[in-house]
């Protein structure tokens, strides 16, 4: 009798619904639906685990149980502000494009902005096949034809920073290499994506600001 009383109260239990913990005063979507900004009307003690539970709730429901979210810095402001930065993650590799802010006052999540998550990352292949031999060469005279303003030689250039990330791009999920390329002394910082199956490049861009190097002051 006692077995079965705890089980009707634990089927039970399943069946309850807990109030929202979150009251939003304001909501702003991106044009895919997904809250791109919110004001909490109710301002929660801004706690890590409450700060989690706030992201987590805004994901799309089918990405809710998919996605690891992790902290990855916070600083305070001169106006008392203190903004923590999250980060998306599927099976341990980050999701590019994809963050989150939360703002947060004495102690209060005030608001919170980003972009998140989208795409369906569960049948996604996390495993790098092309071949780097092939690859690297290839970013490598990549840059040389971006850069040939100055003139450099193959030896000059390093590639930095690698690591793999998934990318949702035109309605497609890819897993990508990231590359950067640098050269010593000179004013370079090229950044490549690349498909982590055939190697092409996906996307590529420049990191460099005039602090990069003193001769671009």
């Amino acid at each position: 009798m006692k077995k079965l009383f705890f089980t009707t109260l634990i089927l039970l239990l399943g069946t309850v619904s807990f109030p929202q913990v979150f009251e939003f005063s304001e909501k702003v979507n991106d044009a895919g639906g997904n809250a791109a900004f919110v004001k909490l009307q109710n301002q929660p003690v801004a706690n890590k685990q409450l700060q989690l539970l706030l992201i987590r709730e805004l994901l799309p429901s089918k990405l809710q149980q998919q996605i690891e979210i992790k902290a990855v810095r916070n600083y305070e402001d001169k106006a008392g502000y203190t903004h923590f930065f999250y980060n998306f993650y599927f099976k341990g590799t980050e999701i590019l494009n994809a963050d989150y802010v939360l703002h947060c006052r004495d102690g209060r999540i005030v608001s919170a902005n980003g972009s998140l998550p989208v795409a369906d990352y569960s049948t996604i292949k996390t495993v790098f096949s092309a071949d780097m031999n092939t690859v690297i060469p290839a970013v490598l005279k990549r840059t040389l034809l971006r850069q040939q303003a100055l003139k450099l030689n193959m030896q000059d250039l390093s590639v930095v920073n690698q690591g793999m990330f998934l990318l949702y791009l035109n309605g497609t999920v890819k897993m990508v290499a990231r590359a950067e390329v640098k050269a010593k002394g000179r004013p370079v910082h090229d950044v490549f994506l690349l498909d982590a199956q055939t190697g092409e490049i996906v996307s590529e861009g420049s990191n460099i600001c005039t602090y990069d190097h003193p001769a671009a002051a």
